[in-house]
């Protein structure tokens, strides 16, 4: 799912990496999340752990630019965070991730979603970065905007976030306006 071994945060500490099988199925069980491509019946005859492992399989055939990471502090696993480069959309990308409950509140999720965000920005050439966040869950609205996502909508109690690559050119202009902002008038005349 990803060629890459392992990605950065601005957080002492805390990185990104791949995540083998058993890691994602120990880490979604962990986290209380339960497989939804598969079928009930099934997940009760290959047990909790390979019915999450077929279901990332099959989430890889369809989605295979779709990149994985599990969170670490330290060299543990706290949360999990998520890119996916839309093939049908060019330039675009949708950002996900989950902490595990105990992990939750040390900015483990924010330096996630800054590094993956720069890191499709940057290394994938996205021009913007999505995410979508529970109108409810106000802890994933302030992780997503410290992470420099603005919300753009709300549709069925979805908010949608963006992020946009910043040009070299914009940065000048916002950098020229901010400065005419802070000429006095009288030096304007």
């Amino acid at each position: 799912m990803s060629e890459i071994s392992t990605l950065p945060t601005s957080q002492e500490g805390v990185s990104l990496r791949p995540l083998g099988d058993e890691e994602y199925s120990t880490l979604r069980e962990t986290m209380g999340m339960k497989p939804f491509l598969v079928m009930p019946k099934h997940v009760s005859q290959m047990g909790l752990r390979r019915a999450l492992i077929e279901e990332r399989k099959i989430i890889a055939r369809v989605f295979p630019s779709l990149m994985q990471f599990g969170i670490s502090k330290d060299e543990e696993l706290v949360g999990e965070a998520n890119l996916l480069p839309r093939a049908y959309e060019p330039g675009i990308g949708e950002v996900s991730y989950g902490v595990i409950d105990d992990y939750q509140g040390n900015g483990y999720a924010t330096a996630a979603v800054k590094a993956l965000t720069e890191f499709g920005l940057e290394q994938r050439d996205l021009n913007v970065v999505y995410a979508k966040i529970r109108e409810g869950n106000v802890g994933s609205q302030r992780v997503i905007k410290k992470a420099g996502f603005v919300p753009f909508a709300r549709q069925d109690g979805i908010l949608y976030f963006e992020h946009h690559r910043t040009t070299s050119f914009e940065v000048a202009q916002l950098q020229t306006a901010k400065a005419a902002v802070l000429v006095p008038r009288e030096r304007m005349a």
